[in-house]
């Protein structure tokens, strides 16, 4: 696909020449040019592993989509869309000691697992 968009953008630059003409008649004629409007599709090296799989260059000031989902770094979907709730790795850890007490019972773990549905609400309903 990125080579689909770089030929796109080819195509926007020089909307003026010749070789062009078929698509201008199926598209219409712009009261404003393509070119001068200065319109092209953002494109990103990609370095190719298989025929069906391959490396995204590096893009700044990023980050994982499941560490935005997941507030690994504490910016993410969940303290951005609910704010003073438990984080992720709150519920696994408050979860994970009354899973491991030998004394917990199924209410006891049900228990907990109630309090910790009523102090974290699910990020990927926020997600769009």
């Amino acid at each position: 696909m990125e080579q689909v968009f770089g030929t796109v953008n080819d195509l926007l630059r020089h909307e003026g020449a010749g070789g062009n003409n078929a698509i201008k008649q199926s598209l219409g004629v712009s009261a404003i040019p393509c070119s001068s409007r200065h319109l092209r599709l953002i494109t990103y090296g990609i370095t190719p592993l298989t025929p069906s799989c391959g490396v995204l260059e590096w893009v700044n000031d990023t980050m994982c989509f499941g560490d935005y989902v997941e507030d690994k770094r504490g910016v993410g979907a969940h303290s951005r869309y609910n704010p003073g709730e438990w984080g992720n790795n709150d519920c696994r850890k408050i979860y994970g000691a009354a899973s491991e007490d030998a004394a917990a019972t199924d209410q006891s773990r049900r228990k907990v697992y109630k309090t910790i549905c009523e102090n974290f609400s699910p990020g990927k309903e926020q997600i769009h």
